[in-house]
């Protein structure tokens, strides 16, 4: 690499760098993955992924809050007879890509994730006046005092289809031995269904949806830098514009940013360490009526902590160790753990605890 444009590759990726420092503030990441390198014109690599989200810690803010009394503070803000809470999901992702590279610096991608989301929930309801002695006779006895609420554990039907497929197109502005830059533009189409209903013909939550139902565009960076024949930086940005669904709900804006330590210790084995961070916006409605039960879609916020875009929007930052053994020359597995060191969310959200990503790549 001449000192010219040695000098434009590190200056693209500082850029990339400073523009990943967390900004202000749902956690799919659609667009994002360890770094590739471009195989040569003509080659096909298949990727299959598989991402776990264990959800288990309710925030409010930054503050965690038991479900318990997210349920009775529900209660108390709404009068309702009744609120929900969730207390647990589990988020899986079982992800086809393939990749062709169409030369040396361009290629295509197409992702196809099917979907399984799980949850558990709490049902808290308000207390009934109990019935003193008289009651019902003019004149004779008072209501007596009224128990404590009730609670009830709850779980929602699995949801497990087709999600969102994703379309995606990268270009290597540099591409030399010791340093690598990459921008991309996609599309996520709306071909998961996003009107999934519950046994009494209501919408489920937003987010338990497989599909958003919005046609959203994603544009993506990405660098290596060789520090020397072991070590190896690697920064990435992914920023997804959201689109709105044929019932008025958008999901907010995501921006994602990386940065990656790569390690190779012997031939076939690279360690890695990752800071992933996550931003997403606040989601709006636009009031639209769903057609089956008359209510604003995907909104209960007087009976449900989820279904209110007030509890949308947040703020993650992880730490990732992992590792990549390549098993042979055209064959790599990569595994990842995200670890949550940094969470703020807009009113109170279930946040994600732990979050697997297993990959099996291989180029033919």
């Amino acid at each position: 690499m001449n000192p010219r444009t040695r000098g434009q590759a590190w200056l693209a990726l500082l850029i990339l760098c400073c523009l990943s420092l967390p900004a202000p503030a749902g956690e799919c990441d659609c667009a994002s993955g360890p770094s590739e390198e471009n195989p040569t014109a003509g080659t096909w690599t298949l990727t299959f992924g598989y991402d776990r989200m264990d959800m288990g810690t309710l925030l409010q803010g930054t503050t965690r809050v038991s479900p318990t009394q997210a349920a009775l503070d529900g209660l108390a803000a709404n009068g309702s007879p009744m609120f929900v809470v969730p207390t647990s999901m589990l988020m899986e992702r079982f992800v086809l890509r393939a990749r062709y590279a169409l030369d040396e610096r361009q290629s295509i991608a197409l992702t196809l994730p099917q979907v399984l989301n799980q949850m558990d929930m709490l049902m808290a309801m308000a207390p009934m006046p109990a019935a003193g002695p008289g009651m019902g006779m003019p004149g004779m006895g008072m209501p007596m005092p009224a128990a404590g609420p009730t609670f009830r554990s709850m779980t929602m039907d699995p949801v497990n289809q087709l999600g969102d497929i994703v379309l995606h197109y990268s270009y290597d502005v540099i591409d030399e031995s010791d340093g690598r830059l990459t921008l991309g533009v996609g599309l996520k189409t709306p071909t998961g269904d996003s009107q999934v209903r519950d046994p009494n013909g209501r919408l489920i939550h937003a987010m338990m949806q497989p599909g958003s139902g919005s046609w959203d565009a994603v544009l993506t960076a990405s660098g290596r830098v060789e520090l020397d024949e072991t070590w190896a930086i690697e920064p990435a940005l992914s920023y997804q514009l959201t689109g709105r669904n044929e019932l008025g709900y958008r999901f907010g804006n995501r921006f994602g940013y990386d940065l990656g330590l790569r390690c190779q210790v012997v031939e076939p084995l690279t360690l890695r360490l990752d800071l992933n961070g996550i931003v997403t916006g606040r989601d709006s409605t636009d009031g639209t009526l769903d057609p089956v039960t008359g209510t604003v879609a995907y909104q209960r916020p007087a009976t449900s902590l989820i279904d209110n875009v007030q509890n949308t929007g947040l703020s993650s930052l992880y730490i990732s160790p992992g590792l990549t053994w390549r098993i042979v020359d055209e064959v790599g597995v990569t595994v990842q753990h995200r670890i949550p060191v940094a969470r703020s969310v807009n009113g109170t959200q279930l946040v994600t605890d732990g979050w697997t990503q297993i990959q099996l790549s291989g180029s033919f």
